[in-house]
């Protein structure tokens, strides 16, 4: 009888998280974190909600609660990477914890080029431009075609000094006027090659 007694309020909690989910899709965000805090109520355990909780809050801008809400969700549900990659996103400001929760994210996709790319972005944040290489590189031998790793790999080159390096990766992009510096890549291209 306990079974169904917390089946029942399992499947309660799951139907308000994929209404939670429908109302996040059309961006609205305060239904989601109502929704959300509402199947969290019923099943404090249920995966994604501290997620999609998270998100929301994300999108609001409200990045303590954010925070809170992504660390809930990790200690409930250790399989899903894209909690740590917003850890990682929201403790920027901290090296050693932003690279600890991407690393952990890493783990569970290894062959996930957003985790990658987010690393590269850290590294990028904290001017370590040879370890973002390393990290954009890894991202095109995932996703050859991702212009946003060619965008970052040449201003890596450029603040190391090589603008031949930054102008080869920028040739890359496909759609180079569609990025905010374009007029200046291209002026330093023409200079440079």
């Amino acid at each position: 009888m306990i079974g169904l007694a917390q089946n029942a309020l399992s499947q309660s909690s799951m139907s308000l998280l994929n209404k939670a989910k429908a109302e996040f899709i059309i961006g609205n965000y305060t239904n989601t974190i109502k929704l959300c805090n509402k199947s969290l109520k019923k099943n404090p355990l249920l995966k994604e909600t501290n997620f999609y909780l998270g998100l929301s809050y994300f999108n609001i801008k409200d990045s303590a609660n954010s925070l809170r809400c992504f660390k809930n969700e990790i200690k409930n549900n250790k399989e899903d990477y894209r909690p740590f990659m917003y850890v990682a996103k929201l403790t920027s400001t901290n090296y050693q914890s932003a690279i600890a929760n991407i690393e952990s994210a890493i783990a569970l996709q290894p062959n996930n080029f957003l985790v990658y790319l987010e690393k590269g972005n850290i590294n990028y944040y904290y001017k370590k431009f040879e370890g973002a290489i390393t990290n954009y590189k890894k991202v095109i031998s995932l996703r050859p075609n991702l212009d946003d790793a060619y965008y970052q790999l040449g201003f890596c080159s450029l603040n190391l000094k090589d603008s031949v390096s930054a102008c080869n990766y920028w040739n890359n992009i496909n759609e180079l006027d569609d990025y905010p510096q374009y007029e200046f890549i291209e002026t330093i291209c023409k200079k440079t090659l």
